[in-house]
């Protein structure tokens, strides 16, 4: 399962080892209160869906994802996911961070590009 989450609208790709069947979004650890959920039919073994859903201003949402021998995700499987979501969403709404962590990607991308063409120089 991969994820982005923006402007209240949750992006899901999910696939399996043979068929995602279904995809459940829930607002709570427990997964009883459910927000939306969908049937996926793919018609290709191991294909990647790709699910939008909308939950609204929730900062976190708990996911589950089910094939068709009704595996299931369990809490300690998804948890992770879970975390990853809720501070990717709070690294994304804190504009600070996400800028200094823009320019710092890019001097290390020019440092690079420097000391290649610097190396590339020295051989010529």
């Amino acid at each position: 399962v991969y994820w982005n989450m923006h402007n209240g609208e949750l992006n899901l790709y999910v696939s399996d080892n043979h068929y995602v069947a279904y995809v459940a979004v829930y607002s709570n650890a427990a997964c009883t209160s459910l927000i939306a959920d969908t049937l996926v039919e793919e018609d290709q073994r191991g294909a990647l869906s790709v699910l939008t859903f909308d939950v609204g201003s929730r900062q976190t949402v708990y996911v589950k994802v089910g094939d068709y021998a009704k595996n299931v995700a369990d809490n300690d499987e998804t948890k992770n996911f879970i975390l990853s979501a809720t501070f990717l969403t709070m690294f994304f709404r804190n504009t600070v961070a996400v800028v200094l962590t823009s320019v710092g990607l890019a001097a290390v991308i020019a440092a690079a590009v420097l000391l290649i063409l610097k190396k590339r120089k020295k051989a010529v």
